[in-house]
Formats: structure tokens, sequence, C-alpha cells
């Protein structure tokens, strides 16, 4: 057997040796994360141990049978390394060497400092866990009865905002209970000062604060910063190959979450029939991805060696990846904007429903608040799928999305639903149970779903009416129902300048009506003319002529020419209204002006009969009514009744919901107010919002008006106040103003924000994931988050720069995208391609980021043999330097399978924590709502008690009045 001497040193066997190394690894993996310690802290030690005795150093490992090994055997070590005699005498001399005999422990007070120890630390910085000491056993008396301990406080420096700040360099001794200052005791050259030798003066802990600010401590942590940075910690490499591969793979999330983004904010489907590159009906997501591949080396080498691995192996390009990223994105642009809403304060809610194309129950949740430059805005939250129509179970669900959204009901200061009776019912509506929970929460109907109401009603208010729309229906079904009658249509069309190809109608558009009128009345001559072709045609259908005549004897009445230039006047009114009346913008004043001018409108056409009788003459040519127009014989009116115009009456009617809210804030219209009715309603209003504004209201109102007069010279909006207020930064001279504005503005007028995301719902990649199965709750989740991509309410938060959104997937990054270059042999040519500048991935996924599987990989290419024992300085640095350069391929594979899974485990108890915290909230909203039940039903029983108790009473008296009478 080839045996060596060593001078001076114990005889080690090379199995010890080697199976030392090893368990010393698997209790390093089992006790400290890299590059620090555990939380446990357990203590740390490298020392030297008792060994064989041997004569002779086995360079072969043991075996059960003592056989000669022969020589190639010998020379190599348990994981195949081929070690000379050499080689092990110099790492046994750096092992068994007395100058390298280190003692490292977590305690201060038992650490021996000299320039081995000092690089030791450095290295691999000493943490303590506070929570693991009895500070109790710290315990000082003074003046024979007052006692003081050490604390955790000292291990933090409050900051003046209130926060706190981990004081690093302060360490606790158990054995002699008192605190060290780890730089000064390292570097400090008088060992005579009190926080190298050992603080314990408890009742002057003050002097930790000042000790901290002093020039000496500030010197000695300066000396271990610069040391520090010229050792490096004892990972450096592995970290350094780690940020590689994150660098590598957010490269890869980049150009993923640049299509995904692409896809969703236009409302592309994703997914096709299979999910493999190279095919044709891969679907938008990988074509799209295949596409940038052919200008981008990068994604396209990944793609070659990973575009089809298959289950179980990393690529990032998976509809896993893909609904994590829109699942995480609109996670953010939710916290976003919940972070907007608590930044502005005040804000109102709209609340909707509708059923989607799988025939389930939607609730759309909109919130309105205003931005910090001044400008209201509204924003798309969340669907909520099959809670019912119970006013009970919409308010339940209403409340949990506040909760989740970390806003507080009691800011809520208006509400807008349609004018449903479980929404805006006066007693047991939403809108009532909200208010009780907070009266500031005014509830506004929904001004276009009202204004819809009120153009239904007109609509059929009388025969005539109903008549003359079933009309404008037929005409368009008629000429759409054949390509050949349209093609007719059209070529008559085409003599008559700004003419209009009908319009199908619409029950809630009334925009639609509004175009079906007025294409009728532009090309009456060319509908005219073509039926006239289509009724003559003996080729046609007898049925389709038979139509045709009918409708063209339509077009020759009197009264049909009337109806459609008076219907073509009010539509468009109404619609212009209506679209005023969408914009996100709109406040309570201008829809009460805008109703205001519509009734005015509506009103003057009852004198313009003649008018409408002249234009009607015109476009039928026709002199006479086809019906009878003798006046009729009129019943006698009583007093109270009158003759109403049921248009106008019920726009009056609809406005009267807004005129109270209007009257309350109209004074902000400064410049259209007396000084006197400024202070007067300035002060009503502060009555109703006394916990809001002050009682100088009135008086900084009149102030700003003439401050304002000095720059405007004409009125301007409530919104344009906001805004000047908050650019010119004015908020401190104004305060009450900014205040009473962003409440008025935060005011939700109507619910459109709500239809437009039922809007947004209808579109293919909404139906696509319905359509691949039943409606569950993965899917609704997915709707909600894809609307948050692609809804207009919602479209400022995905303007977040890609590195904050990829940090949300891979924590605590370093955000520094240099594209690593591409090695793929289809691409050499390319400059920016160098083969040997990076790792390729095959090397990188060991250290995969945490959210996806680990992909096995190959064993890492470490450097020559010498690296062991080259500039060695104690037994910790040579042991990690071993591992580093040679430890076996199982044992790496081992600990990157620990991690992998405490990572994935901390992941999980997160999720449950959180679900677990949801789950106690609902539990607690439950709970609230049926002592709030239960105490309302024994208040009722107290009452019904209580009036018991007085029929009792009097019955008594009346008893008692009986028997005096008879006596």
């Amino acid at each position: 057997m080839s045996k060596i001497n060593l001078d001076g040193v114990s005889k080690l066997d090379s199995n010890e040796i080697f199976n030392w190394l090893e368990g010393f690894d698997d209790e390093q993996a089992e006790n400290s994360d890299v590059g620090g310690n555990s939380d446990g802290e357990e203590q740390v030690e490298f020392h030297t141990r008792t060994l064989s005795t041997r004569n002779s150093l086995d360079l072969s490992p043991v075996s059960s049978t003592e056989k000669e090994p022969n020589k190639d055997e010998a020379s190599l070590d348990p994981v195949g390394n081929n070690w000379d005699t050499g080689d092990l005498a110099e790492v046994a001399e750096v092992i068994t060497d007395s100058d390298t005999l280190i003692s490292r422990s977590s305690d201060p007070a038992q650490i021996t400092i000299n320039s081995k120890t000092i690089d030791l630390i450095i290295t691999d910085p000493i943490v303590q866990n506070l929570n693991s000491f009895d500070f109790e056993s710290s315990k000082r008396v003074y003046d024979g009865s007052q006692s003081r301990y050490a604390s955790k406080k000292i291990f933090f420096s409050k900051l003046r905002n209130g926060e706190k700040v981990r004081r690093e360099w302060l360490l606790y001794s158990v054995s002699k209970k008192c605190v060290f200052c780890l730089p000064c005791m390292l570097f400090n050259e008088d060992r005579t000062k009190s926080f190298v030798k050992g603080f314990n003066d408890w009742k002057n802990v003050n002097r930790i604060e000042m000790h901290e600010s002093s020039e000496e401590h500030l010197n000695n942590t300066k000396t271990f910063v610069t040391r520090s940075n010229s050792l490096g910690k004892i990972d450096t490499g592995i970290h350094r190959q780690f940020l590689d591969e994150k660098k590598y793979w957010i490269e890869i999330l980049r150009r993923v979450l640049s299509t995904i983004k692409f896809l969703a904010s236009r409302g592309l489907a994703f997914r096709g029939t299979t999910e493999k590159f190279g095919k044709n009906d891969n679907g938008n997501y990988l074509g799209l991805l295949e596409l940038i591949a052919q200008f981008d080396p990068f994604l396209d080498n990944h793609i070659q060696k990973f575009g089809n691995p298959g289950r179980g192996n990393v690529s990032y390009l998976s509809s896993t990846i893909c609904n994590e990223f829109i699942h995480v994105i609109a996670r953010h642009i939710r916290d976003f904007i919940s972070f907007e809403a608590k930044t502005a304060k005040y804000f109102s809610i709209c609340v909707d429903s509708t059923p989607d194309v799988s025939h389930s129950d939607q609730l759309t949740f909109i919130l309105r608040y205003v931005l910090c430059d001044g400008s209201p805005t509204e924003r798309f939250i969340t669907f909520i799928s099959n809670i019912g129509h119970k006013t009970v179970d919409m308010e339940t669900a209403v409340l949990k999305i506040l909760t989740e959204l970390k806003l507080d009901l009691q800011d809520c200061r208006g509400q807008s639903y349609d004018n449903a009776s479980n929404m805006s019912g006066q007693y047991s509506g939403l809108q009532a149970l909200i208010k009780k929970r907070n009266s500031l929460a005014l509830f506004i109907p929904c001004a276009a779903h009202s204004l819809n109401l009120v153009g239904t009603c007109a609509a059929e208010c009388c025969n005539m009416a109903t008549s003359f729309f079933m009309f404008v229906e037929e005409v368009y079904n008629f000429f759409s129902a054949s390509t050949h009658r349209w093609q007719i249509m059209i070529r008559e069309l085409s003599n008559v300048s700004n003419a209009r190809v009908p319009k199908k109608l619409s029950v809630t558009r009334w925009s639609a009506r509004a175009d079906s009128c007025k294409a009728i009345t532009l090309g009456f001559s060319a509908f005219k003319n073509a039926l006239i072709l289509i009724a003559n045609d003996v080729t046609q259908p007898n049925k389709s002529r038979a139509e045709a005549n009918g409708l063209k004897s339509r077009f020759e009445e009197l009264e049909m020419g009337i109806l459609l230039q008076l219907w073509t006047d009010i539509l468009t009114e109404f619609d212009k209204v209506s679209k005023s009346l969408q914009a996100r913008d709109v406040d309570v004043s201008l829809a009460v002006n805008l109703y205001t001018s519509l009734v005015g409108f509506i009103a003057q056409q009852r004198e313009r009969f003649s008018y409408y009788e002249e234009c009607g003459k015109a476009l039928t040519n026709s002199l006479k009514y086809k019906f009878d127009n003798r006046r009729k014989k009129g019943r006698k009116m009583h007093f109270g009744e009158n003759k109403e115009d049921n248009i106008a009456e019920e726009l009056k009617r609809r406005q009267s919901a807004y005129v109270d809210i209007s009257d309350m804030f109209g004074f902000l219209y400064l410049g259209s107010y007396s000084d006197n009715d400024i202070k007067i309603k300035a002060n009503i209003l502060q009555e109703h919002y006394p916990n809001d504004l002050d009682l100088s209201l009135g008086d900084e109102c009149i102030r700003f008006k003439y401050f304002l007069g000095e720059i405007f010279s004409d009125i301007i909006s409530p919104r344009d106040m906001l805004q000047f207020i908050r650019e010119k930064k004015i908020t401190s001279s104004f305060p009450n103003i900014d205040v009473d504005l962003r409440i008025f503005l935060s005011m939700a007028v109507t619910n459109c924000s709500g239809e437009r995301s039922f809007s947004t719902l209808e579109r293919k990649y909404i139906v696509e994931i319905e359509m691949q199965g039943p409606s569950t709750s993965k899917a609704q989740d997915r709707q909600a988050d894809l609307l948050h991509w692609t809804s207009e309410e919602s479209r400022t938060g995905t303007e977040q720069d890609q590195p904050e959104v990829l940090e949300i997937l891979i924590p605590n990054q370093e955000v520094s995208f240099v594209s690593p270059h591409c090695s793929s042999p289809k691409h050499q040519d390319n400059k920016q391609c160098d083969p040997d500048s990076i790792i390729g991935p095959d090397d990188w996924s060991a250290y995969a980021p945490k959210m996806l599987k680990k992909k096995k990989a190959e064993p890492l290419r470490l450097g020559p043999k010498k690296n062991l024992t080259n500039s060695v300085a104690n037994w910790g640095k040579a042991k990690v330097a071993y591992i580093a350069d040679q430890a076996s391929s199982l044992q790496q594979e081992s600990n990157k399978k620990l991690q992998i899974m405490k990572i994935e485990s901390d992941r999980r108890l997160e999720i449950m924590e959180d679900q677990k915290k949801q789950q106690q909230k609902e539990h607690e909203i439950r709970v609230e709502l049926m002592e709030k039940e239960h105490k309302k039903r024994i208040e009722i029983m107290k009452e019904e008690l209580e009036k018991v108790k007085n029929e009792i009473d009097i019955m008594k008296a009346e008893s008692k009045r009986r028997i005096e009478l008879m006596k």
C-alpha cells in the first residue's frame, strides 16, 4: 500500500478525511443556507478531531477486505479526483497546522481574535437569533433594589419616522451576559474599551447610541467593510453564478411578459389546438414567440433547446407560466389600484350584474376616486360569479371586496347602481344596506340607465310610437334578409348625398335607434325607390314583392313622415346627452345640467307641430292624413289633473334624484354665486360632513374665489379647480376646498364602466376560456385577471415597468437586465453571440427560480485541483473550497433538492396562511352580520313586548274605570 510519513502531525486516514468533509457538508446543508447561518443559529465550530493514530496514511478507500489496491486505484479519491501524495500532504498540513486551529462560535465572548479568525468572521458573518436568548439572565441590580435587564430594544435603532433598523454590529454573549461591538472587537487596538470586552450597563443603554455615532466605531466599521470587499463572501463564486442564472431566466421572462401583455391588452386568444413549437395551430401565444425568435437570437436559442420539453421540464414557455403571469400581474394591478384609492381616501362604488356566455350571473365591481393630479378615474376591480340577486348576498360580496382591498367603508362617499329594485330599493335595496353602515355613502342612480328608461317609456307611450319603431325595424330586416335586396338599396343610396345604410335597433343603446331614424330620414327617397324596384321585379318571390309593396305604402303616409322627423330630432339629442353622461369625468352638476337642457328641448317640440307637418309633407309628398284627424271629445278635467308630456315629466322625475346633491355642491362653481350664498351653502355642506370639513370652509371658498378671479377670466369647473390646486401645490393653503372637491368628484354618476367591462367579457378569449369546460373558480379568476389587462379602467396598472413586475416573480432581484449572449450555432456570425461568454442553461438549471420545477443538470465543470490548497487561510475556507471544487454530483443534487423543497414549502405555507386569513375574515363578517341580525330581532321583540305591556296597562285602566262607573 502506498503510504507517506508526515513530520509533526498525526497520521490521517484518507477515508476519514473525505468522510469528514462529506459529513460536515451534510451537517452544513441541514443547518445553514448558502452564505449565512440557519434560523436556529446553532453553534458552528470548525475544529480538529481525534483521528486514528496509524503509522501511515492510506490513500485508497477503506474496504472490508484488506487487499492491496493497484497504483491506479490508489491515486483516486472517492469522487474520482486524481491526487498525489504531495497534494494530500499539503491538505494535511493545512488542516492540522496549529496556527489554523480556529474556534468559531456565535458567542462573541468565546472567540479568540487573530488574523485567521477575522477572515473567517468577515467571510462568514455571525448572525444571531434574538428570540433564542433569555435576557432575564442578564439581570443587574442598582442601588440595592433597582433591577435592569438587557432587551431586544437595544438591538434596534428607532428613526424619526418611526421605523426600526437592526444594529447588525451589536452581538449578545450568553456566557458573559453582555453585548459586544463586532467591528470594534475585531479591529480596535484598545482592548479595554467597554464594547470590546463587553458592555452590560443596562441603566445607561443610551451609551449604545453614543458609541454607534462615535468616530472610533465608524472607523472600525469602515475597516470591516473594506476588508470584507477584498476577501468576499465564501459563496461569492456560487452567488455570482446564481445571479448569472437569474439574468438568463429573467431575459426569457421579459419576452414572455411582453407577449402576454400584447395578446391580453388586445383581447386575443392565447392557446391553439396544440401547444408545440413549429405547428401552425399552436395558437397566438406560441406563434408570437416564434415570430420574435426570428429576430432574437437569444430567444431562438432557448426555443431550440427547450421549445418542446414535455411536462416536468423547465422552459418558462408553457401555459402554466402564462396563467401564472396573468394572475401575478392582475394581483399587482389590484394592489396598485388599492394604493391609489387609499391615497385618494374618498371613493365611491359601482356595482352591476349581467349573465355571461355560460349563462352565469356576473357581478362587476368598479371603484371611482380622484388621482393625485386631481382628475377622477374609474377602475375595474373584479367579477363575482353566482352570488344570486338577494340584497344581503350582494352586500356581503361588496364588503368582502372592500376588505380584500383594505379600504374602509366609512371613506365611501357615493354608490351608483342601476334602477333595479334589489339595487336601488329605498328600504331593502343594496344602497339602503350600505347607507345603514355609512350614512355618508349617498346613492346616485345611474344617469345613463335612467335616461334609457325615459326613452323606453316614450317609445311605448302610445300605439303610434310603437308602430313607428316596428316600421323602422321592418325596413332593416327586409333589406338585410337578402344580399340581392341589399345591393339594390346600396345602388339607390349612392345617388343620395350623405346617405347611410339602415341600422338594427337596440333595446338598450338609444344611439342605435337615433342612427336608424337618421339613416331613413336622409335616404328616404332612395329607400322608397328601392322598394318600388323590388315590388315591380317579377323575378322576385311573391312574398318579397308583397312585403316591399306594404313598406312602400308606409313610406307614402303623412303620419310616418312626421313621426320620422320628430323622432330623429328627439333621439339625436338623447344620443348626445347619453354619450356625455358616459364620460368618466362627468359629475353630478353636469348630469343635472344635461337633464335640464334635454327637458327644455323636449318642451319646445310641443310648439313645433306645424314645422314637423311641413317636413312630413316634403318627405312623403302626401297632403292627407291616413287616419281620421277629427278632434275627439274630451272629458272634464278635475282638480290636480293636468296634460302630461310623458317624456318631459319622466325626465323631470329622474332628474330630481340628482338635484339635491347638485344643490349641496353646486356652490363649487364659485363664480356663479355671491359671497353670502357661498358662505350659507358652505355651512350647510360642513354640517353634512362635520368630520371631513372645518367651519372655515365658507371663508376659504370666498378667498379661493377671488384668488381664481385674478388668474382665470371665466368660471372653471370643480375638476379644473382641483387640478389647478394640485398642479400649483397650494393644497395647504386651501385644504378644505381640496377635501370638498375630492368628495364631490369621487361620486359616481353612472355605472357605465361596469357596462364596458361586460363588453370586454364577451371578447373572444373570454369565450374561449368558457368553452373549454364548465365554469370553475379558476376560470372565473382568470376572467377577472385578463380583464385587468384589457379593460380601459385598469390600463394604468399595466403601465408599470417590467423590472417591477419581474421582481414579483423573483424576490430580491437586483434589477440589472444584462441580456446573456446567445450560444446558438445558427447565430455564430452575430457579434452579440459569444458561446464562451455565458454558462449554458444546462448548467444553470440547478439554480432555477423558485416558481417553476427544476431541470436535471449535469455536474458543474470545476477548476483544477490546485485551487483546493491555494492560499487557504483556515479550515473553514479549505473545507468550502473543497466542496465548491470537488463535491460529487450526487451531493450537489441533494443540496439542490433541499433548496427547492424548502422554497416550495415556504411558498405553500404562505398560500395556506393567506387562505386561512381570508377564511377568518369571511367568518368575522358572517358573525358580525349574524350578531347584528340577532340584536335587531331582540330589539323588535322588546318593542313588541313593550306594546303588549302598554296594551295590558290600558286594559287594566279601562277595567278599573268601568268598575268605578258601575259602582
